[in-house]
């Protein structure tokens, strides 16, 4: 299950997103990382400009 499910789910909080961040590196890293946190390419765009967004994403995708 992708971070974003997760989180989506209750099963982990924002700040785990560090956690899955460091699984992505120690992995074999073929996957883009907003993928393997199961972001789409403009949630992790606004994830990266301001990372309090995570709370609106958390919510719903964002509509781009």
């Amino acid at each position: 299950m992708k971070y974003l499910d997760q989180l989506r789910a209750g099963l982990v909080s924002v700040d785990a997103i560090d956690d899955a961040i460091h699984a992505w590196h120690v992995g074999d890293g073929e996957e883009p990382l907003h993928e393997f946190l199961g972001m789409t390419f403009e949630e992790y765009a606004a994830w990266v400009e301001d990372p309090k967004v995570l709370q609106t994403i958390k919510g719903s995708p964002i509509p781009y």
